[in-house]
């Protein structure tokens, strides 16, 4: 999956709407070693990082750099 180069990701900030859509959201977080995601929150892949964000507000609470 291809990721074009954006901003750098950081907790508190927004992430994009278009980057919350299904192919990106990764429900399999236990294969990629990730904690599991806190009610109403949802660990998005962006690129070769993951990126835990509220799902109402796509608020970051957490980034996983690989």
């Amino acid at each position: 999956m291809h990721v074009p180069h954006g901003p750098e990701f950081r907790r508190g900030a927004r992430l994009p709407h278009e980057l919350r859509a299904r192919p990106y959201v990764v429900g399999n977080w236990r294969a990629y070693h990730l904690a599991p995601p806190r009610r109403g929150y949802e660990w998005v892949q962006v690129g070769p990082d993951f990126v835990l964000t509220a799902i109402g507000s796509g608020v970051i609470a957490t980034v996983v750099l690989r």
